[in-house]
């Protein structure tokens, strides 16, 4: 039968009854058996592989299926730059998204990643105002460490002040 036994390791098992043990057979991806040293050898049958684990600490796996629904359904109205080959294939997805926006309505999105453009060049606030001239445009990179912004045309409330400042002053991205 083999497979593959753990040993040598304190396994916190979650079960009252026996919360503790020293050995786990695994065969492909499950988990056979889990006890002393003797029990998973014997379970495994000749030709088992052994690791030792230097007893270490195994813990039971959790498993945490989730998603966060209020971004995903804030992604669903933000135009996806993820995959994008160039700056002017980024800037095709810009105009379209924007077009299908009511007047003076942020342009949220991003997910660009320049590195991997076919020509990679940081965007600029001026590459942006070509296609976005009438709305503030804000679109994070992949990583999250630069967004790009576009020249603000509209009226600076206090709370847009700094962000005004900001983009009037820089090359396009903070």
């Amino acid at each position: 039968m083999s497979g593959t036994v753990y040993e040598n390791a304190r396994i916190h098992t979650l079960d009252p009854a026996r919360p503790r043990a020293e050995a786990m057979l695994v065969r492909g991806e499950r988990i056979v058996a889990v006890g002393d040293l003797a029990e998973c050898r014997d379970r495994a049958g000749g030709g088992a592989r052994r690791i030792d684990l230097g007893g270490m600490a195994v813990l039971p796996g959790l498993i945490d299926s989730h998603i966060h629904a209020a971004s995903y359904v804030r992604g669903l109205d933000q135009v996806d730059l993820r995959g994008t080959a160039s700056l002017d294939e980024a800037l095709t997805r810009i105009a379209r998204h924007a077009a299908t926006l009511p007047p003076y309505a942020w342009l949220f999105g991003g997910g660009w990643d320049s590195n991997r453009w076919t020509r990679p060049v940081q965007p600029t606030r001026t590459d942006l105002d070509r296609v976005c001239p009438d709305r503030p445009a804000a679109l994070p990179s992949v990583d999250g460490h630069t967004i790009w912004v576009n020249t603000p045309r509209w009226p600076a409330s206090a709370s847009t002040r700094a962000c005004c400042l900001a983009t009037t002053r820089s090359p396009g991205y903070l």
